[in-house]
């Protein structure tokens, strides 16, 4: 099929990084990506199965909609329906924010019982090591217990 004839691509998302090393931030480019269309992707409101990505959507098309219908009356018509955008835009940010905190409590619970299970593993593994008198034992239960140390400080900060 010709190229000429196919409908243009939309991009809805752009992201220009840049680094130190060019390779380094094509590697990581598509786990932005991923982590972004993650956030998109979160359910929002669970009664419905709506995401973040479907709300926008529709209060983006819902906004556009009422805009383009009542932008055509004059003076101050206009001026509420302005208004009237931005107070439904302030929510939309609202509602971004609110999906995004939902998102970063999820990521810190899950992160702290991750720690809570690898704090479970170090002290098991420590303790079969007790009464194993060789070298390599010795070291590797210090350096254990160095490292149970650090999570305690993590999880105390």
């Amino acid at each position: 099929m010709d190229e000429a004839h196919l409908p243009e691509k939309k991009q809805f998302v752009r992201v220009d990084v840049t680094g130190k090393t060019a390779a380094l931030w094509q590697s990581l480019r598509p786990k932005l990506i991923q982590a972004m269309n993650d956030v998109l992707d979160a359910v929002i409101d669970d009664e419905h199965g709506t995401t973040v990505r479907d709300e926008a959507k529709q209060l983006t098309t819902a906004l556009l909609d009422y805009a383009k219908a009542n932008l055509a009356r004059p003076g101050l018509e206009n001026e509420r329906i302005e208004a009237e955008i931005r107070r439904l835009y302030g929510q939309m940010e609202i509602d971004r924010a609110e999906a995004r905190k939902k998102h970063a409590e999820a990521d810190t619970l899950e992160f702290n019982n991750k720690v809570k299970r690898l704090r479970l593993v170090l002290g098991m593994a420590k303790a079969f090591m007790v009464g194993d008198t060789g070298e390599e034992a010795v070291i590797f239960t210090a350096q254990i217990t160095a490292f149970l140390e650090t999570l305690e400080k993590l999880a105390s900060s």
